[in-house]
């Protein structure tokens, strides 16, 4: 916007200061033409007098120098304004104005490029730093958790003790038989702590080994080389803005652009000292010869570049006397801004800039030689003569540009110590946070070393209490001791030995006096059946007078013939009479004469039952659920099932518990309860 209005305003006065100019030339010329004619006058004059040989004239002795004129007062000093500089700037010339902008551009475009790319730089180097000290915490942790021989001396110990035990129990009694195995323990107790003992210093190794590596000192080279970076970009900032202003102040001065000052040095807090040359006609001097009765000086260790490196980076002084914690310090930054502020500009007295312009010979000036010879023949002026000063030449002011000039550099030095300032302590921060959490990071590593080693000791000792523990007892070691990440687990779910079984007492079933009981039921079938498959194995059929005195032999055994008897109490007491009229419920034509023993069993199952007799629909259920299951080729009821299958079905179902209760009503009375009713009731 200013390049295009300035161009507008030019276009206008274009006219006006072409037809001032050329007026001001021609009063110029005219101006000169005049003095040329009178300084010629003059010269013929002075030809003439020295042609004469007239003696020049001598002041008398008494008479003194005349006073020197005093000079005239400078005009007052205005000072350039703020709300002025816009004015100088649109009187500047256009090639001069581009080169201004243009530098302004490069300068503010490749700062803030380089400044991009230096935070970039350093957000990508905190995210690098900070995953490395998870990841040496995390390996070191797997390192401090990896696998020892520990576990397997445990493991063969307490095999050994239980096969012992197992071989040997009377022996697990004697009082010399314990010694032994607490001896034993304690062995087993000094080797585990020998294990931990080894595995400390492995990690103490690995830890030596951790801060060997210099990862940190390379993570703080890294820091370094972006703060040194940072100075430079600074530095060489404040460098093109100084040549800025000097070339824009000049130029609007009408002086023309002043010589590029040489730019300053590179700062560089890293590079070494170049030792000075050696002059090989010196001669070297003699070692000096140790004095007699003097003590042996110390042994300087020597110090590595490396470790020379790190020192001038970051360093941890030893704590005084009189302070408690140490301090950290960073040698480097004080030589990095002791060169960064050596590329201050210095004030500079005004001195406009010399332009040559050739001469041209005056023919006024020149001189007959025969003149110039007797000139040389003048005798030189004595006494008071020399006496006599010439007028010193009037001072130039200043003129207010320039003054205005010196306050922007100065300005501008306020601004550059003021933002290396900043960058000094943002590199001590950032120095310091590296430094420290490094620092803290080996210490936690340490820490847990320590922490670590008193962990498993204690998991030692409590082990061997948990063995002497098992060896007072007399007992084998049932549970598994293992140790993890330093903590001793006894697993109850992993057993060493089978458990013994607990003995299950045997189902007894609640003898009622009227209702067959299962074992009753079983012995009735097994009689039956083996009747059956007596007379044909594939039939099922019973002669009426089989089945009558299968059932009057089991109803008159009695507890003398040594058998048990297996019919309800009831039973025992039904005559003959009963039996035969019980016997011929289940004759049906065409079968006179025979009894099919599955129905006869089943109906002697449900009799006395608390669910009653099975209802139609019951039956139907049942039907329809047999009926699905008969194989191919078979019509119902030509098919056997098998007694899972029939237990299936809702025949035997009990949803409101009928059974159970009809069952704690029969408790069976075993010895023990009879003992404690004898007891109470004796």
């Amino acid at each position: 916007m200013l390049l295009e209005r300035k161009k507008a305003e030019l276009a206008t006065k274009a006219a006006a200061e072409e037809a001032a100019k050329a007026e001001v030339e021609a009063a110029a010329q005219a101006k000169a033409e005049a003095e040329a004619a009178v300084q010629v006058e003059a010269t013929d004059v002075e030809v003439a007098a020295a042609g004469a040989e007239a003696p020049t004239p001598t002041p008398p002795a008494d008479v003194e120098a005349s006073p020197l004129p005093t000079p005239e007062e400078p005009p007052p000093f205005v000072q350039v304004q703020l709300e002025d500089l816009p004015q100088h700037v649109e009187k500047l010339e256009d090639a001069v104005f581009n080169l201004l902008v243009e530098e302004w551009r490069s300068l503010q475009g490749d700062f803030v490029h380089s400044l991009q790319q230096l935070f970039g730089w350093h957000r990508s180097h905190l995210v690098d730093f900070r995953s490395g000290l998870y990841g040496i915490k995390q390996r070191f942790v797997e390192f401090l958790q990896r696998t020892d021989n520990r576990q397997s001396l445990v493991d063969n110990f307490v095999q050994r003790f239980n096969a012992f035990t197992e071989e040997y129990p009377d022996m697990r009694k004697q009082d010399a038989t314990k010694n032994e195995l607490h001896q034993r323990s304690d062995e087993l107790h000094e080797r585990l702590r020998k294990e931990v003992e080894n595995r400390q210093s492995e990690a103490l190794v690995q830890l030596e080994a951790i801060k060997g590596s210099r990862w940190v000192e390379s993570q703080t080279e890294v820091l370094a080389a972006q703060v040194q970076h940072a100075v430079q970009l600074e530095v060489r900032r404040y460098h093109s803005a100084c040549q800025l202003l000097e070339d824009f102040y000049y130029s609007s001065m009408q002086l023309g652009l002043p010589e590029a000052r040489e730019a300053p040095p590179r700062v560089d807090a890293f590079a070494e000292d170049e030792p000075p040359p050696e002059d090989p006609k010196a001669k070297k001097a003699p070692p000096p010869k140790p004095k007699k009765g003097a003590a042996e000086e110390p042994v300087v260790p020597e110090v590595s570049p490396e470790e020379k490196a790190s020192f001038r980076l970051c360093n941890l002084p030893p704590a005084d006397v009189a302070v408690v914690v140490g301090h950290w310090e960073f040698p480097f930054l004080k030589d990095l801004f002791v060169q960064a502020k050596k590329a201050v500009w210095k004030l500079q007295d005004f001195a406009p800039p010399k332009i040559d312009l050739p001469v041209k010979e005056d023919p006024a000036e020149k001189v007959d030689p025969k003149a110039k010879g007797k000139a040389k023949a003048k005798p030189k002026a004595k006494g008071k003569d020399k006496d006599v000063e010439v007028a010193p030449a009037p001072l130039m002011p200043l003129p207010p540009l320039f003054v205005d000039l010196q306050q922007a550099i100065v300005h501008e030095r306020a601004t550059f110590v003021h933002r290396l300032s900043m960058i000094h302590g943002w590199s001590e921060r950032r120095l310091l946070e590296v430094a420290s959490s490094s620092k803290s990071t080996f210490e936690h590593l340490q820490d847990w070393v320590a922490l670590r080693r008193r962990k498993e000791l204690d998991a030692s000792a409590g082990l061997v209490d948990i063995i002497k523990e098992h060896i007072e007892s007399e007992d084998f070691i049932k549970t598994k001791l293992n140790f993890q990440n330093g903590h001793l687990h006894r697993r109850p779910n992993v057993l060493l030995r089978a458990p013994i079984p607990e003995a299950i007492p045997p189902p007894v079933e609640g003898i009622s006096p009227f209702r067959w009981t299962i074992d009753q039921l079983d012995g009735l079938l097994e009689v039956m059946g083996n009747a059956a498959a007596a007379l044909s194995p594939s039939r099922r059929m019973l002669p009426t007078h089989v089945a009558l005195s299968i059932l009057q032999q089991l109803t008159s055994a009695t507890e003398s013939d040594r058998k048990p008897v297996k019919v309800p109490a009831v039973w025992r007491s039904c005559g003959i009479n009963k039996l035969r009229s019980l016997v011929s419920l289940f004759e049906h034509p065409p079968s006179t004469g025979s009894v099919d023993i599955v129905e006869f069993l089943l109906h002697i199952g449900l009799l006395h039952s608390p669910l009653g007799w099975p209802s139609i629909n019951a039956l139907l259920e049942v039907r329809k659920a047999l009926e699905a299951q008969a194989p191919r080729g078979c019509a119902w009821p030509d098919f056997y099932v098998t007694a899972d299958q029939l237990a299936q079905t809702t025949l035997f179902a009990d949803p409101t518990g009928l059974e159970e209760s009809f069952a704690k009503k029969f408790k069976p009375v075993t010895w023990l309860h009879f003992r404690l009713f004898s007891f109470l009731f004796w």
